[in-house]
């Protein structure tokens, strides 16, 4: 389930969350280009790697700061608090991200032109809805092409 962002982070119905712990262990995120605009995320820990898609402990949301740009684009962001990108949360660490209504970063072709690939550009960082003061850190940028 994709939590819609709202400015600031959701209300998840939780068992109480550690509120001292603050995390310096990233996002490891593997992306799967699906058709139609479609990207697979599948977060880990940075520690793990690999298995199951699984949150970090004590944390209840997967955040997100992604951006669809044309590949060889020039200044592609670099920080996750770009004004080209569009913030989401998820409260799952593996789910489908659609991405086909995100076309403002996108110039307009010349009529007849060929499309470049298009690509997207996104960060992470794990969250607590309850406690958005103990969010870890953003780690990326990560880079796929989409279909």
């Amino acid at each position: 389930m994709v939590i819609p962002a709202t400015g600031v982070h959701p209300l998840t119905k939780t068992k109480e969350l550690d509120k001292t712990i603050i995390t310096l262990e990233g996002v490891y995120p593997k992306l799967i280009p699906e058709l139609n605009g479609l990207l697979h995320i599948k977060a880990y820990s940075e520690k793990a790697q690999s298995g199951r898609p699984h949150k970090l402990k004590d944390f209840d949301l997967l955040e997100y700061s992604y951006g669809v740009f044309y590949l060889g684009s020039a200044n592609l962001p670099t920080l996750a608090t770009d004004a080209r990108l569009t913030a989401g949360y998820s409260s799952k660490s593996n789910f489908v991200l659609p991405t086909v209504t995100s076309t403002s970063n996108l110039t307009a072709l010349a009529t007849g032109a060929l499309t470049p690939v298009k690509i997207i550009v996104i960060f992470f960082r794990w969250a607590k809805s309850k406690h958005p003061s103990l969010d870890g850190p953003w780690n990326g940028p990560f880079t796929s092409p989409l279909m």
